[in-house]
């Protein structure tokens, strides 16, 4: 049986039972299977940055994205700061507005991920267009290589302006393209090692196909009713990993033991924000297993209903959810955008699951649950806050 880790605004809270179906494998829709076939290893990475400041291109959370410098111009300004081989400008640029999932160092680059000889700049919040040198955070040319990279602390919640162009003592072609990662240590992890039993991956393990081909879910069961705000998983890719990825994550009513009706939708891009990391784990052919941990807005549940819960990778080329040894089996569904009635059953996938429950708790530990408790929250609202 599968159970829901959750966490509350201030206190531990119940954990739910889950629930799964489990069946036989199908062709071409696992790792296995599609590592003996030959599995599509295409690569296909979504976006790009806006030719004019005043048209960049909101981001946010960490991760990678595209960029092509195809019909690009140059919009800003150049800056002392960037000052190097007697040039200071950003040519061909492109512009995004990302938005800080949290507060710490951040490391922005190209470093290996193109060609070209770029240059990277970062703004303040609230800057104007073209920005100028006193909203200017950081610059960077050649770090690594002819590619750039930078750090800078960022805030929660603050956007900055982040600029993208290429090296030259004149405007060069627009031409070029590659992708660009912003990633931090500081990034939040809802996956703690104290997060109470989720389903983890099994090492080595099979995977299962879920992206614009196949799709996969698993079923679970909140003990207390509450808000989904988030969840982790496991994955892999056969051979190397795409620079960036093109998560959605859905969650679906249930009925007669299947989805049924999508409560809530959510994709990078589109109010998901994905990180991305190594889980220094392998699966069953020896390929990098990742482990993902997204945020969302919040999705409100009820106590003791089923639901399921659908992680697809719409990047361009193959994705699989790895298997885990806990709960009772998920579903693989082969006919996208159809209803889930030729599902079939698969083995646990692994994943755990960020729930904010909306149940009373005992505040003060005296194993009753009372007035007392209520004062103990009202106090913190008399406390004197950084």
């Amino acid at each position: 049986m599968r159970h829901l880790c959750a966490f509350v605004a201030f206190a531990v809270a119940a954990c739910a039972a889950w629930g799964q179906q489990r069946e036989s494998r199908g062709p071409a829709s696992s790792l296995e299977d599609a590592g003996l076939a030959g599995a599509d290893r295409g690569v296909l990475v979504p976006g790009n940055g806006s030719d004019a400041c005043a048209g960049a291109v909101g981001i946010s959370g960490y991760s990678s994205w595209a960029f092509d410098l195809a019909g690009a111009t140059t919009d800003g300004l150049g800056h002392g700061q960037c000052l190097l081989a007697s040039s200071d400008q950003l040519w061909r640029d492109r512009w995004w507005d990302w938005t800080a999932p949290a507060s710490g160092i951040v490391r922005v680059e190209t470093c290996g991920q193109t060609t070209l000889d770029t240059r990277i700049a970062v703004y303040a919040p609230a800057s104007p267009c073209p920005p100028t040198d006193e909203y200017l955070v950081i610059c960077n040319d050649d770090s690594c290589g002819l590619q750039s990279s930078l750090t800078f602390v960022a805030r929660a919640g603050q956007t900055y302006r982040i600029r993208i162009g290429r090296y030259g003592l004149t405007e060069p072609a627009a031409a070029g393209s590659g992708t660009f990662t912003i990633f931090s240590n500081n990034a939040p992890d809802i996956c703690p090692d104290d997060a109470g039993p989720c389903q983890n991956p099994i090492p080595n393990g099979i995977a299962y196909t879920s992206n614009a081909s196949f799709r996969v879910a698993d079923n679970f069961s909140p003990s207390s009713s509450g808000a989904m705000e988030g969840l982790c998983w496991w994955g892999s890719y056969i051979g190397l990993a795409p620079g960036a990825d093109s998560f959605v994550v859905t969650y679906w009513t249930s009925s007669g033991g299947l989805p049924a009706l999508p409560i809530a939708s959510f994709s990078q891009g589109a109010g998901l924000a994905v990180q991305r990391v190594d889980s220094t784990l392998a699966n069953n052919v020896g390929d990098t297993m990742f482990l993902y941990s997204a945020t969302h807005a919040q999705v409100p549940l009820a106590s003791g209903v089923n639901y399921w819960v659908e992680v697809r990778n719409m990047f361009g080329g193959t994705w699989y959810w790895q298997e885990s040894q806990q709960g009772d089996g998920s579903i693989q569904d082969f006919s996208p955008p159809s209803n889930w009635a030729g599902a079939t059953a698969r083995p646990n996938v692994a994943w755990c699951a960020q729930f904010q429950s909306g149940c009373a708790f005992d505040t003060n530990g005296d194993g009753v649950l009372n007035f007392a408790d209520l004062n103990n929250i009202i106090s913190s609202f008399n406390t004197n806050c950084p």
